[in-house]
This record gives structure tokens, sequence and C-alpha cells, in this order.
């Protein structure tokens, strides 16, 4: 006999996922979780792609504003913590052909486990 009470539900299963994805990382660790997941993907070079994507936005670009590619630019290179539910990360992380949420949350994964 099945005991229902035991069974987990999809709904349930994908929120304990959800909840083993930190929510926030340091700077220094979403840098390196770049190197180190791109290494695993096969794209050595991930955290050269986002610099250089975000060091070349202008506006216009993904519908953004000036005001906004300066937030975006100023945060990447001044913010102490990296939000998983960033709107620019959110963003950003598509233009490189990457796929959201499942490649975001690895990175997150493995970026919260490097230690300066």
């Amino acid at each position: 006999m099945i005991d229902w009470s035991q069974v987990i539900t999809a709904e349930a299963k994908l929120a304990a996922q959800a909840e083993a994805v930190p929510q926030e990382v340091s700077r220094f660790q979403a840098r390196a979780g770049l190197i180190v997941y791109g290494e695993q993907i096969g794209r050595s070079s991930l955290l050269d792609e986002v610099d250089g994507l975000i060091d070349g936005l202008a506006a216009g670009d993904m519908g953004l504003s000036a005001v906004q590619v300066r937030v975006i630019k100023e945060a990447w290179a001044n913010a102490l913590v990296i939000r998983r539910d960033s709107p620019a990360l959110n963003l950003i992380f598509p233009a490189l052909g990457l796929t959201l949420p499942e490649q975001l949350d690895a990175l997150f994964v493995i970026a919260a486990s490097q230690v300066a």
C-alpha cells in the first residue's frame, strides 16, 4: 500500500530545489563561479564573455536605456553582492546563450562554494 504522506509532489520538489540555490553570492564568488562553471560547460572564457558583454553595452541594446546601462556597469564593477533575482543578470544571461533558470541556478550553486 502506498503511504501518500511520503509522496513528494512536483511542486514540493521544485520548492526544495529553489531553496537549495543561493539567492546571493559575493562579487568574488560570482566571478570565480563564472570561471569554474565556464570550464564545466566548455566555455573557459565565460567570465571574459560576461565582462565583454557588460563593457560593450550601449543604450538601446536589449531595450536598455542609457541610465540602465550605466547602472548595470556600475553594479558589475562595484557591487559587493550579486543577487540571483537581479533583473540585469536575468537579461544578460540569456544574451550569452545560457538558460534560465537551470544554468543560472547551477552557476549560483557553484559560485556559493567558492572561497577566497
